[in-house]
């Protein structure tokens, strides 16, 4: 993205340089302030689109740790019901066993 960022302003000032090379040092004195302010607009949108990535990275990383955590929460919740299904299961064969004798 950087790269694809630093590509395109070269390109225009290049273009801006060339439209101005036709005036002679004047063009150049322009040529000067203008490439030093879009450099900085071009490295500001770099940091800016470096730092959304890295937002957006922990963000992802905050919902799959949240996806973990609900999927040991729902196998907690299911081996606690199996563990009151066999308990249950064991009261009733009691009772039956009971009703037997």
């Amino acid at each position: 993205m950087e790269r694809c960022l630093m590509l395109r302003a070269t390109l225009v000032f290049a273009i801006l340089g060339t439209a101005l090379a036709d005036d002679g040092a004047w063009s150049f004195l322009t040529w000067i302030p203008i490439a030093a302010g879009a450099t900085i607009v071009v490295f500001l949108m770099a940091f800016s689109s470096s730092r959304n990535r890295k937002k957006e990275s922990e963000e992802k990383k905050e919902k799959e740790s949240e996806k973990k955590k609900e999927k040991e929460r729902e196998k907690k919740s299911k081996k606690k019901k199996k563990e009151y299904d066999g308990v249950h299961d064991e009261k009733k064969d009691m009772e039956e066993r009971q009703k037997e004798y």
